[in-house]
């Protein structure tokens, strides 16, 4: 059983170790973010909140280390930010014993340090153990991903890199009409939508029970009907 809860924030600079026999939860409100290692023995570290592997600046990447075991839960997330596609120029969790994944667990992805992925770009980011269950992954913004799991490794191919809809009407206009989006088709909800910041500014009408998006992002002001 878990020894404790960890209900604030852990920062694990890369090379730390953080020694805790017997395991812990990460409550809902914790937030474990670093390049370090976390040391539990033969125990367990329940992920209820947050896990960001980060080497301590912005955007920067690391391997967040687990000596150990790891259960990501449905209510927690892991995040992981992309810069690159070498080892090293994105975020990843290294496991060193199970590592089980709830039914509706997330692995959020960022795009991060101004890097856009490109499809085929492949990201091994997670090493286990051994490994139960599957992430539901929250793609960076426009994308979609496959996931693959070896005996061993989690790697996530982008499979697209251009699931959005922008807005083209030059001056605002009806959410629902289709010559106002890229493509000529009104945003599913599957898709990202990007509503940018052409001069000026503009209106967008919504109604609400017709709109839907994956994601929303506007420089933009939204009327909801």
């Amino acid at each position: 059983a878990a020894s404790f809860d960890q209900r604030g924030l852990i920062d694990l600079a890369v090379g730390a170790t953080l020694v805790v026999p017997g395991g812990f939860t990460n409550a809902q409100t914790g937030v474990i973010r670093g390049g370090g290692t976390i040391d539990l023995g033969s125990g367990t570290l329940h992920n209820l909140g947050i896990i960001a592997p980060d080497a301590g600046a912005s955007d920067a990447t690391a391997t967040l280390s687990v000596l150990g075991n790891l259960t990501a839960t449905s209510v927690g997330a892991i995040l992981v930010d992309l810069a690159g596609t070498v080892v090293g120029e994105y975020d990843a969790l290294d496991v060193s014993g199970t590592l089980v994944v709830d039914v509706g667990a997330t692995l959020r992805l960022n795009e991060a340090d101004g890097h856009s992925v490109g499809v085929g770009d492949a990201f091994r980011v997670a090493e286990f153990g051994t490994k139960s269950g599957e992430f539901v992954i929250d793609a960076s913004f426009g994308d979609l991903y496959s996931a693959t799991s070896s005996a061993s490794e989690l790697t996530l191919t982008a499979t697209s890199n251009t699931n959005l809809r922008t807005w083209i009407g030059p001056a605002g206009g009806a959410w629902e009409t289709a010559a106002n989006w890229s493509g000529g088709v009104v945003p599913t909800a599957a898709q990202d939508v990007l509503i940018g910041g052409i001069v000026g500014g503009f209106l967008v009408l919504v109604n609400a029970s017709g709109a839907q998006a994956r994601r929303l992002q506007s420089n933009q002001h939204l009327a909801i009907d």
